[in-house]
């Protein structure tokens, strides 16, 4: 039998846990228990340097914030759910 790669490890290592900022003291779970309700945030930043060129604004910095959610209706109606994604960008960021 193989064994998991994350078996041993502590529940507090960032490394191997399946959120960073873990179960909110137990507000996740019970979020997707009670609610049915998903929340997945995610935060990419962007640093794009120009050493030597054409290109006089030295970097560029920025990034983009996600937010997801998902909220299952099964309680109410048969196998729907509700999905809405907002992205929010800041600064000099890729299209």
């Amino acid at each position: 039998m193989l064994e998991s790669p994350h078996a041993g490890k502590p529940a507090n290592d960032w490394l191997t846990r399946g959120e960073l900022t873990c179960d909110w003291g137990g507000a996740r779970e019970k979020l997707k228990s009670e609610g049915g309700t998903t929340l997945d945030l995610s935060l990419t930043q962007f640093f794009h340097w120009v050493p030597e060129g054409d290109d006089d604004r030295g970097f560029d910095y920025g990034g983009k914030l996600d937010v997801q959610t998902k909220t299952s209706l099964d309680r109410w109606l048969k196998s729907s759910s509700i999905d809405a994604h907002v992205e929010l960008r800041y600064g000099d960021t890729p299209p």
